[in-house]
């Protein structure tokens, strides 16, 4: 190969990098080097020639393929994760309410049912029986009826235990009466074990003397 032959193909890649950078790039071709008609110039290996302006945010297609879109289209924000509730030694702890009773129990007192130290029933306290009464054959869902009874603390103890007995199961009698079955009905008495109230001031006596009357069965008593 002459010296002349060998020197050709340097020239005329020399000359097109010497004309191609007076091009200038314009609109729509931003960051190539465009000739005078707006079209890329390429070099011998056929790739867009670039400027020192360009940036994967200028690439096109024409020039760059499949690798514009890739380079030109961002990429999805992850997505964040929710963060998770964690329990601190600042977190209060969540308060779980006690579950009410199937049926709430009923309280009657004493003193209207009964004379002091007595275990009769008087005519006073009757028409509250007869209403509790009422209820419970209202309702077809009890299973059973506890009655129990309880005193104060004046007087001899074991005598408090047999007048709150007594006077339980003067309330079951009248029940049963009024058309209640005593298969359903217990009583008993808990004389002066179980205060709601002080003794040592009558109005915490009044509190204490009492029947209970407890239902067991699947819904309140309406």
């Amino acid at each position: 190969m002459s010296k002349k032959t060998f020197l050709l193909p340097i020239a005329l890649l020399s000359s097109l990098i010497i004309s191609s950078s007076a091009f200038a790039a314009i609109k729509g071709n931003a960051g190539y080097v465009t000739d005078s008609s707006g079209n890329v110039v390429r070099d011998p290996f056929g790739e867009c020639w670039h400027t020192g302006s360009w940036s994967p945010k200028l690439a096109i297609a024409e020039c760059e393929g499949s690798k514009a879109v890739k380079m030109t289209t961002k990429p999805a924000p992850r997505a964040i994760p929710a963060p998770v509730a964690r329990l601190t030694e600042n977190t209060p702890t969540p308060v779980t309410q006690p579950k009410k009773p199937a049926f709430e129990p009923v309280v009657l007192k004493s003193g209207a049912l009964f004379a002091s130290g007595k275990a009769s029933l008087g005519n006073a306290g009757l028409s509250e029986l007869d209403a509790l009464a009422k209820r419970i054959k209202a309702t077809d869902t009890i299973r059973s009826i506890e009655i129990i009874g309880h005193t104060d603390s004046m007087g001899d103890a074991e005598m408090n235990q047999k007048l709150s007995e007594s006077r339980a199961a003067a309330v079951k009698t009248y029940l049963e009466k009024q058309g209640i079955s005593a298969a359903r009905i217990t009583s008993s008495g808990m004389g002066e074990s179980n205060p709601v109230a002080d003794n040592d001031t009558a109005e915490g006596r009044a509190q204490n003397r009492r029947v209970e009357v407890i239902f067991k069965g699947k819904r309140q008593v309406k």
